[in-house]
Formats: structure tokens, C-alpha cells, sequence
């Protein structure tokens, strides 16, 4: 592999490394550059940080190296971890979380205030709950005795 392949190859070579590392029969038996080929032309969409992201929560959830497929449905799951790019939320379902929390007096959670402002219609109902209900309920830990 030339330097310039090295180059552009950078990051590809960085997570089959840290893949090495983490399991050592990983590709023992495979030609290395046509690995490294192999899996740049399939993960070239996704950003270094994202791949590298999934990489690591591969490594603390599983035993078995990872296969190209893996890492992008993690690195899918992480873009999305609540489906829903895969199930759209619309504005419907975004109207009756506010009615249930104005019901039952339970707050909204972040990320459920995130999409109803996505929706010009439902933002002056936002505004207008009282601030309890758009506040996240306090951490509770149990301590260890």
C-alpha cells in the first residue's frame, strides 16, 4: 500500500486496528490491504466519529469481532436511538404527549420536547405548560451501603 493510499485509508486502518487490538483473530487469515479496501468502500458514508463509536460499543457488548454489517446497524442505532427516522413521529403524536402530561401531570422528556418544536402549531402549546411538566424528574440513585 503506497502512502497515499495510506492516507486516504487513514481512518479505515485506525478501526480494523482498534478491532485487532480488542479481538486478535480478527482477519488473521485475510490479506490486509484488500480487508482495508473492503471495509472502506463499505463504511465510506459514515463519519470516522460514528464508525469509531460503534466500534467501541461493539467491543463492550459483544464477545465475537465485529463484520461490516454490524457496525453499520449500530452506527444506525446511534443516529437514531429511538426509531424514529424509521417510525416518523408526526404531529398528531406529538399533540397527545402534551395532552397526556397536562392530564396526568407527568413532564415531558427532552428529546419529546425536541420534536414537538419541530411543529409550529404545537410550540404555543409548549409555551404555554407549566414548567413543571417540561422539566426532566431528578435522578434518582440508590446509594450502595
Amino acid at each position: 500500500m503506497t502512502r497515499e493510499e495510506r492516507n486516504i485509508y487513514g481512518n479505515t486502518v485506525k478501526i480494523l486496528a482498534v478491532i485487532k487490538a480488542a479481538y486478535p483473530e480478527f482477519n488473521r487469515d485475510v490479506d490486509h490491504a484488500v480487508a482495508i479496501r473492503i471495509w472502506h468502500s463499505a463504511l465510506i458514508e459514515y463519519t470516522y466519529e460514528a464508525c469509531d463509536e460503534a466500534v467501541a460499543k461493539h467491543i463492550r457488548t459483544s464477545r465475537f469481532a465485529p463484520k461490516i454489517s454490524d457496525i453499520i446497524a449500530i452506527v444506525k442505532e446511534l443516529d437514531d436511538p429511538y426509531g424514529f427516522k424509521k417510525y416518523p413521529v408526526d404531529e398528531w403524536q406529538c399533540s397527545s404527549w402534551i395532552n397526556f402530561s397536562t392530564i396526568f401531570n407527568i413532564p415531558l422528556k427532552q428529546w419529546q420536547v425536541e420534536l414537538i418544536s419541530r411543529y409550529p402549531n404545537l410550540q404555543r402549546r409548549l409555551r404555554e405548560l407549566p414548567p413543571p411538566l417540561l422539566q426532566l424528574p431528578p435522578l434518582e440513585l440508590e446509594v450502595a451501603t
